[in-house]
């Protein structure tokens, strides 16, 4: 796996599990770590973010988890290569196409669903290579040094 957040494609498939499914740890580590306002009971679900409210449907995520999740995708989709994940996130059997998950991306920079800095650079970067069916990847090391530009200073 090396620095790849993900196994080889078999492998992924073996293990049945979706990599969004990963972005409720990083809502966890985010309550854990009291980045943003994430409230306690979060789940990820591949319609968005979720979570239970007795007596009631659904009810939407506050502004601090959806960052949160718009961020873990985000890195995924860098890791990954943002053209293979658009591919990978489209299902024209349920009506989600390729198509769909470039304007989801676009709707989320006119949104403002980001507001951290370098989390809107990163997301315009995945837009970008998503338009260009860009099928790099890059090193969890590299989306960190992107999303963290002051800890990347090296010691002398």
């Amino acid at each position: 796996m090396g620095n790849k957040i993900f196994p080889d494609k078999n492998e992924f498939e073996e293990l049945g599990i979706h990599p969004i499914c990963t972005a409720a740890l990083v809502i966890a580590m985010g309550r854990r770590l009291g980045l943003g306002d994430v409230g306690p009971w979060y789940s990820m679900a591949l319609e968005g973010l979720q979570f239970p409210v007795p007596g009631a449907s659904m009810t939407e995520e506050d502004e601090g988890a959806q960052e949160i999740c718009a961020l873990a995708a985000l890195t995924f989709f860098r890791t990954f290569g943002a053209e293979q994940f658009a591919s990978l996130m489209s299902s024209p059997a349920d009506g989600r196409t390729y198509g769909t998950v470039l304007d989801f991306l676009k709707v989320l920079k006119e949104k403002e669903v980001i507001k951290y800095r370098p989390g809107v650079t990163l997301l315009e970067n995945v837009i970008s290579d998503v338009e260009s069916d860009d099928k790099q990847e890059h090193s969890v090391g590299e989306v960190y040094r992107d999303l963290f530009p002051g800890e990347n200073k090296e010691s002398s």
